[in-house]
């Protein structure tokens, strides 16, 4: 959480790139739920696609960089 409350529930950072991570108890969450992902880019390195991890059957793009993807996945 940052200083103006936005939270991201998980950052994994891996060669110097930081993927943002939603978790949500849902099949379906609307595309405000990455509405926090550019707050990453206050970081000194790079930004890979974001997640959010849920009860989605499939790996589907909310947009050109952000992903629903299975709970079971992980």
């Amino acid at each position: 959480r940052d200083s103006n409350q936005k939270e991201i529930d998980l950052l994994i950072l891996d060669n110097n790139k930081i993927y943002p991570v939603e978790i949500k108890k849902t099949s379906n969450p609307g595309k405000d739920v990455v509405k926090n992902f550019d707050t990453v880019n206050k970081f000194d390195a790079e930004v890979g696609n974001g997640v959010v991890l849920c009860l989605t059957r499939n790996i589907t793009a909310l947009n050109d960089n952000d992903y629903l993807v299975p709970i079971e996945y992980i």
